[in-house]
This record gives C-alpha cells, structure tokens and sequence, in this order.
C-alpha cells in the first residue's frame, strides 16, 4: 500500500496523482489531511477506504499506465511554467496562426 498508515482497509498516500487514479479506480476517499511533516504547505495525505484490497494491484497498475505518464508530463509542464515565471522572459515565443484549445 502506498503510503502505508492506518488499518488494513484504509491506505494514504500524498502523491495527488496516484490519489486521483485510486479515485478513477473506484476506492472511495475518505479524507484529506495536511502533512505536519512536510515543509511544503501544498502537500497532503489523501486517505482512501480499501475494503476489496485493490490497492496493492491498482499501485502496481499504476506504475505503467498512460495515467502515470500523463502526471509525469504534468509535473515537467509545471516545472517549465515555474522556470519561465522566475525568468520573466519568453522562452519559446508565441505561436502564429496556431489554435488554442481549453480555456483562454
């Protein structure tokens, strides 16, 4: 179980991404927490019900799914984000006649 923490049904982990494929998956959220140990005010413990004993199977699914490549990309698009907000400069220029898509 990812995280580990509570009694055999119940599993935590802080990772959001592996929090939402739990959820997609069907193991019910039973609550969030802030983590009282990471500096990072952003982080928190996503505690789930496991009554089936899902977990395990679904954190080794998890590892190879295109759920976990799309969170990886996330996490690097982020990171890219962050860099050009601190360098305050435009990076890769803007893209002429392209479209946009999701909200503007």
């Amino acid at each position: 179980m990812s995280g580990g923490g509570g009694d055999r049904n119940h599993l935590t982990t802080t990772d959001i991404g592996l929090a939402a494929y739990y959820m997609v998956s069907g193991l019910e959220l039973v609550g969030i927490e802030r983590d009282p140990d990471v500096r990072n005010t952003l982080d928190c413990v996503f505690c789930f019900r496991d009554v089936d004993g899902r977990a395990d199977d679904l954190l080794i699914r998890w590892t190879n799914s295109p759920e976990q490549r799309f969170d990886n990309q996330m996490r690097a698009l982020r990171k890219l984000v962050a860099q050009a907000r601190r360098s305050n400069r435009q990076r890769y220029g803007k893209v002429k006649g392209g479209r946009q898509h999701g909200p503007k």
